[in-house]
């Protein structure tokens, strides 16, 4: 694959990485592809048509997938006019988490939200 190319380059990111849903590679295969770089996303704005609650279940999916949560970025846009329960759906979860993710911290931020 040619993503794997990255993997002899200098460069200390790796950016964009389109995660499943609009890409094919995980946030978690990513991280294992090139270690010690930080892997820079963009939450795929598809799913912010699927309404908040899949929005919420998406972040808490990519927050499971990004190991201690070190080595990511994860850019959240309002570049497209996201709605105000979007935004509000994303930022539930992401104020909750703090580093080192672990899955039991994740685990603690989904509870209250379901």
């Amino acid at each position: 694959m040619s993503w794997q190319l990255g993997i002899l380059s200098s460069v200390d990111v790796i950016e964009p990485l389109l995660v499943p849903p609009m890409g094919d590679l995980s946030i978690g295969e990513a991280l294992a592809a090139w270690p010690g770089k930080v892997i820079w996303t963009g939450f795929p704005g598809s799913v912010y048509a699927l309404g908040p609650e899949e929005t919420r279940k998406q972040e808490l999916s990519m927050l499971r997938d990004a190991g201690t949560g070190e080595r990511l970025c994860i850019e959240m846009s309002t570049e497209n006019l996201v709605s105000d329960e979007n935004l509000l759906a994303l930022t539930s979860v992401v104020e909750q988490a703090e580093l080192p993710l672990t899955p039991e911290k994740v685990d603690e931020i989904e509870r209250p939200l379901a």
